[in-house]
């Protein structure tokens, strides 16, 4: 699954893989969790951990930890966030305006 940016965010337009912050007291499979509940809406149970990277955005180090996840029954996709949100093939998100980080992660689940 990808998001595209919604028109007010910075870098409207690309796709990212959703997700979020980790807050206090978190793990990263809750955090991934609550973040999918507060932008899209869903609940997913959280798969196995895939790719783990660090992105450097000038002076700000961000880190990417990416899951499999699945999404539980009743689904009702609220979009918060994003412009518009899609499950890709690995070949369609190849070819995707993702955004530099992301781009990144993605060639790590690859390899």
């Amino acid at each position: 699954m990808a998001a595209q940016k919604g028109a007010n965010q910075n870098e409207a337009g690309l796709w990212e893989f959703p997700g979020g912050k980790v807050e206090p007291g978190e793990t990263l499979a809750q955090a991934l969790k609550r973040e999918l509940y507060e932008e899209l809406n869903i609940t997913v149970t959280v798969g196995a951990f895939l790719a783990e990277t660090t992105f450097s955005k000038g002076a700000k180090q961000i880190r990417l930890v990416a899951f499999s996840a699945s999404a539980e029954a009743n689904l009702k996709l609220k979009l918060n966030e994003h412009a518009q949100v899609a499950w890709f093939s690995n070949a369609q998100l190849q070819k995707l305006p993702l955004l530099p980080a992301d781009v990144v992660l993605l060639k790590k689940i690859n390899d």
